[in-house]
């Protein structure tokens, strides 16, 4: 753990000192922004569901728009990051810069913008892209962990091709509120280990939190009942595993 907690607190100095910390924000608040306000359950159908796809496919597009210094991109909004490499392999976005990688993951709808660690979808329900990454931190962090203690350690078979080492691969997670429009976002390690899904988390920016009219909060209650008619809140810990085929992920 305490490997994880140097490699982790170097890496959030690395995103924050860069100024790709602030380019992250601006852009999570942006696009959580915008889809909230379009977000109508009642009169277009939208769900949890949809509504965290469309945040990851307008992160993955933006993105990659401001850092390729898209033409439709005013000269202001564009990421001239020194180190900062943005892409989407397999349709996922990805960004490196100096030596570390960065996936993303909205937290569970249900959880708003102050994620349950202990509480996460469990990471065999999650993309092969995020099983991957966080078994391989739980290799380079030393490899095993007893799943309890009634039984062995968890093994990692020789597909996984990693040693015992330096943690480069982390996931940013954000969550938004979906009265306020204001997001968080952490900086963490992923790891699959019995019981824990991270090695460490360290926040990156939470925005200031605002004052609810008695009006708004009623209007977030109904549009969270509108989602929870519809069986589409998002649970806890999902049962169905995404396919390896899959387009993206949210």
């Amino acid at each position: 753990m305490e490997a994880a907690g140097v490699a982790l607190a170097d890496a959030a100095t690395l995103v924050g000192d860069s100024g790709l910390g602030v380019a992250l924000s601006e852009l999570v608040r942006e696009v959580w922004s915008t889809n909230v306000a379009r977000f109508a359950p009642e009169e277009h159908g939208d769900t949890s569901k949809s509504l965290g796809w469309q945040c990851y496919e307008n992160l993955r597009v933006i993105a990659s728009r401001r850092f390729l210094g898209d033409e439709a991109v005013p000269a202001e909004e564009r990421w001239d990051i020194p180190g900062l490499w943005v892409g989407t392999p397999k349709n996922v976005l990805t960004m490196r810069l100096s030596g570390i990688s960065l996936v993303f993951k909205k937290a569970p709808h249900v959880q708003g913008r102050e994620p349950l660690w202990a509480r996460f979808p469990e990471w065999e329900t999650e993309s092969y892209i995020r099983q991957d990454l966080a078994r391989k931190n739980a290799v380079v962090l030393g490899g095993t962990a007893p799943r309890n203690s009634q039984q062995g350690e968890l093994p990692f078979g020789p597909e996984d091709q990693v040693t015992p080492g330096r943690v480069r691969d982390f996931m940013v997670v954000w969550g938004g509120d979906l009265n306020t429009g204001e997001t968080s976002g952490w900086l963490t390690v992923p790891v699959a280990w019995p019981e824990l899904h991270f090695a460490g988390v360290t926040q990156l920016w939470a925005d200031a939190d605002g004052s609810s009219t008695a009006d708004a909060r009623r209007d977030e209650q109904e549009v969270n009942e509108a989602i929870a008619a519809q069986g589409d809140l998002e649970p806890i810990v999902r049962l169905k595993a995404r396919p390896r085929d899959s387009q993206g992920e949210a």
